[in-house]
């Protein structure tokens, strides 16, 4: 995977930084180019083919981030690589406080859901955040010691903040996996997964018969997932991740089926697992 610029949204230390350092071969401070929001990552990797971007895809605690199968849809955006990381939240202060003079903390919708039971327990208030960098950049600039916010270990160190509690997500086998996205598709034969969307008719059996194809193929599908049509009666896309490569004849018969009986079909990715 070639690229000049590796889009990510936040500011540094945001995890889909940390999954950029740790899982992106060849990134490096010069090439990551950070935005707002993750409308503004895919509409910039809709600018060049040279540029790759970093989306949240799901959470093994809180699910699946529909924001990202959005702009899958929106701006075409096809699937270049699939990685997960593990994440241990840290709950984080100012220099000086203690963790039980948190009263409120502020981090990403997602980062909350997954410590809400600390965040019982422990009698804390919660306030959303675009991400939990930005929450801790905000937070190294106050003065209130009862504000902390959760993130990683990572931004404590870039923001000067203190660590007073670690592991404090609900589930210590905590992992998001993350899309890397690009504007065209990758058709390298040695690539071994696929990433498809298709629909359906709204009708009996039809997800059944949609299932009954990949049997047919002999292919083996890691993941389905459905995602409401906006602007329809509840008709869903299905989001299906597949094991093989683009060229492989039980492949190549299988989108010539789904072609066929599917009202929609599309490929958006092809990587190596």
């Amino acid at each position: 995977m070639t690229f000049d610029k590796v889009i990510c949204q936040g500011v540094s230390g945001a995890y889909s930084h940390k999954f950029a350092i740790e899982k992106i071969d060849g990134v490096s401070a010069e090439n990551i180019m950070f935005v707002s929001t993750f409308d503004e990552v895919a509409k910039q990797i809709c600018t060049s083919d040279k540029f790759i971007g970093v989306l949240p895809l799901e959470n093994s605690t809180a699910g699946s981030v529909d924001d990202t199968y959005r702009l899958l849809d929106k701006y075409f955006l096809n699937i270049c690589m699939l990685d997960s990381i593990k994440v241990d939240h840290c709950l984080l202060g100012l220099s000086g406080a203690k963790s039980s003079d948190i009263k409120e903390v502020s981090s990403h919708p997602q980062a909350l859901m997954q410590c809400e039971n600390y965040l019982l327990r422990n009698n804390i208030a919660t306030r959303n955040a675009l991400n939990t960098a930005i929450a801790s950049e905000q937070l190294a600039v106050s003065c209130d010691k009862s504000k902390g916010v959760i993130a990683s270990n990572l931004c404590a160190e870039l923001y000067g903040l203190n660590v007073l509690d670690k592991a404090i997500q609900d589930a210590k086998n905590n992992y998001t996996r993350f899309v890397v996205v690009c504007k065209n598709i990758d058709y390298n034969a040695n690539n071994n997964r696929i990433s498809l969307v298709c629909s359906t008719a709204h009708k009996r059996n039809s997800l059944s018969e949609l299932i009954n194809l990949f049997t047919e193929c002999d292919i083996n599908m890691t993941k389905i997932e459905s995602k409401n049509i906006a602007n329809t009666d509840f008709e869903v896309n299905f989001y299906i991740d597949i094991e093989g490569g683009i060229y492989d004849v039980g492949v190549v018969k299988l989108f010539d089926l789904l072609s066929a009986k599917c009202r929609t079909f599309k490929v958006i990715g092809t990587y190596k697992a």
